[in-house]
C-alpha cells in the first residue's frame, strides 16, 4: 500500500502534468477553435474571408507562460487538497476539475478578450465541469443557487443597462457564462467572483479611460475580468470567507 507522503507526490507529479499539458493545449486548441464560434450568429467567420498567415496567438512565448501558470496553480491546488480531509481517489478528482475548468476559462477569456465573444460551446462544455464538483457541495441546491445568483444577476443587469443607455452593456454571452460558473462555485463563491469582477472591470475601465485607450460610451469585453476574478476565488478562496465575514 502506497503510503501518504508517496501519495502526495504522486498528487504533485499529476498537478505538474496535467498543467504542462493545460498549458500547451489552451495554445494548440485556442488557435484551432472553428471561425464560427468567434463570430457572432448570422455573420460569416473572418477566416472565410481573409485567411490569416498567423497563429490566434504565438506559441511562444505563450506555451510557456500558460503552463508556467497552470503548473503553479496546479501545485497550489494539490497542496490545498492534501491539507483537506478528502481521499486520495476524491483529491485527484477534484484536481482534475480544477484544472479542466481554468482551462476552459482560459480559452473564454481569450476568445472574449481578443474576438468580443464568448463561444457558447464553450460555455456548455464549463457548465458540464460543474459534474466533477457536485459530490463535494454540502447541498444539491448549492449549484442551482450559485446559477441563480451569477446568471440572474447578470441578467438584471444587462436589462437595466440596455433600458437606460438603449443599448446593452452587459451580453448574453456574460450572463452564460455567469450561470455556467455558478454551477460550478455555488452560492457563496460566485458573490465573490461577482463583488470582485465589479471592483476590478470598474478599475481596469477607470485606467482605460484615463489612459486614453477607453473613450466615454465605450464598450470592453468583461469576459476577463470575471475569468481573472474566478481564478482568484478558487486559488484563494479566503475572498469568500472575507466578504461573506463582513455581512
Amino acid at each position: 500500500m502506497l503510503q501518504g507522503e508517496t501519495i502526495r507526490y504522486i498528487i504533485l507529479g499529476l498537478a505538474i502534468f496535467l498543467g504542462w499539458l493545460a498549458g500547451n493545449g489552451s495554445v494548440f486548441l485556442f488557435n484551432k477553435l472553428p471561425g464560427k464560434w468567434l463570430t457572432d450568429y448570422h455573420e460569416t467567420p473572418l477566416e472565410e474571408v481573409i485567411r490569416p498567415t498567423r497563429q490566434r496567438i504565438a506559441s511562444m512565448p505563450w506555451k510557456l507562460v500558460y503552463s508556467m501558470f497552470f503548473m503553479a496553480s496546479g501545485i497550489w491546488i494539490a497542496e490545498k487538497l492534501w491539507q483537506s480531509p478528502l481521499g486520495p481517489w476524491s483529491m485527484v478528482a477534484l484536481l482534475i476539475s480544477y484544472i479542466i475548468t481554468m482551462w476552459l476559462l482560459l480559452l473564454i477569456g481569450l476568445a472574449d478578450g481578443k474576438f468580443g465573444i464568448i463561444p457558447d460551446e464553450l460555455v456548455f462544455v464549463l457548465a458540464l465541469t460543474a459534474i466533477g464538483f457536485a459530490p463535494y457541495k454540502e447541498s444539491f441546491l448549492d449549484p442551482l443557487y450559485g446559477a441563480l445568483i451569477g446568471g440572474g444577476s447578470m441578467l438584471i443587469l444587462s436589462l437595466i443597462s440596455k433600458a437606460i443607455t438603449k443599448k446593452p452593456a452587459l451580453g448574453m454571452g456574460d450572463v452564460k457564462l455567469f450561470l455556467a460558473i455558478g454551477l460550478i462555485m455555488g452560492f457563496q463563491g460566485t458573490t465573490s467572483i461577482l463583488v470582485v469582477t465589479a471592483i476590478s472591470s470598474a478599475i481596469g475601465f477607470s485606467a482605460g479611460l484615463l489612459i486614453g485607450t477607453l473613450k466615454r460610451g465605450d464598450s470592453a469585453p468583461l469576459g476577463p475580468y470575471i475569468v481573472g476574478a474566478t481564478y482568484l476565488v478558487i486559488l484563494f478562496d479566503g475572498i469568500s470567507e472575507f466578504i461573506f465575514g463582513g455581512l
